[in-house]
């Protein structure tokens, strides 16, 4: 089933968290989303391991994967002429392109909107869901990317809800066998009915297997969208998107030699 953005290329130019994980969303809708990285990767790469993990995920960081998810990565050197002509020939076969440096960087390499263009208020006081006192009396994203709101804060209700959700479970946990006992575990609660309704779908990781995600409130009819995989490694679809955009192998190579891009240190 096809997806909204199927066949939108987007290129992208930016690091750390905010700009990236929008990006990660036109992926999730479809999108052919191109990370353009340094030669050294966002600086975002590995930041955010949280230091206690078991062993065999204890290198993998999930906050850039939730942000990079289903991406395809290029590592270029935007300091060299060669860089930046790789990334303009990009951007000039692009449909969409974004960045988030700082207008002095991007006038410098030649991204800026006027070079680009010539080639071709949210609430502040909102209580936190997990900070709600009544479980029963708070905000769950659903499946279909919509929204609803629980306003049932009599003690009854709770077992109501469990039933709905299929937490039979819950009913015999000491941790919710009252309303101060629920408040107590809050973050617990939301985080599980935020699973049974949807929000977390789950990736396959070729270093460490399945692992939980976030997903888009957003849901269509006639489509099926979702994280289409994990992040990239750095440098991983260098050689295949220059390639893509009409380079032989020849220039690759040269261009690699070259310093002007990275493959894969892993290749």
């Amino acid at each position: 089933m096809a997806a909204p953005l199927d066949d939108v290329k987007v290129i992208e130019v930016d690091s750390w968290m905010a700009t990236p994980s929008a990006r990660a969303i036109l992926a999730d809708l479809g999108a052919d989303v191109i990370k353009v990285e340094p030669l050294d990767g966002d600086p975002a790469r590995g930041f955010s391991r949280p230091a206690k993990l078991p062993p065999e995920i204890k290198d993998y960081d999930f906050q850039f994967d939730v942000d990079n998810r289903g991406k395809r990565s290029i590592a270029v050197d935007l300091g060299s002429p060669v860089g930046r002509d790789v990334v303009h020939r990009l951007i000039a076969d692009a449909d969409v392109f974004m960045c988030n440096l700082l207008i002095h960087r991007q006038e410098r390499f030649g991204l800026d909107a006027a070079t680009v263009t010539a080639m071709d208020k949210a609430p502040l006081r909102q209580r936190a869901r997990e900070n709600m006192i009544i479980s029963t009396a708070n905000r769950y994203p659903c499946g279909d990317g919509k929204w609803v709101v629980l306003n049932m804060p009599q003690d009854s209700a709770w077992p109501l809800l469990c039933r709905v959700i299929k937490r039979l479970d819950w009913l015999g946990d000491e941790r919710f066998a009252d309303i101060r006992c629920r408040f107590a575990h809050m973050p617990e609660i939301v985080a599980g009915i935020d699973e049974a309704l949807g929000l977390f779908p789950t990736l396959s990781s070729p270093d460490i297997g399945d692992h939980r995600s976030v997903g888009i409130p957003m849901r269509f009819a006639t489509a099926d969208v979702g994280p289409r995989g994990p992040s990239p490694k750095l440098g991983d679809h260098t050689r295949e998107v220059l390639a893509a955009a009409g380079m032989s192998d020849s220039e690759i190579d040269a261009l690699l030699a070259h310093g002007a891009v990275r493959d894969n240190p892993g290749d």
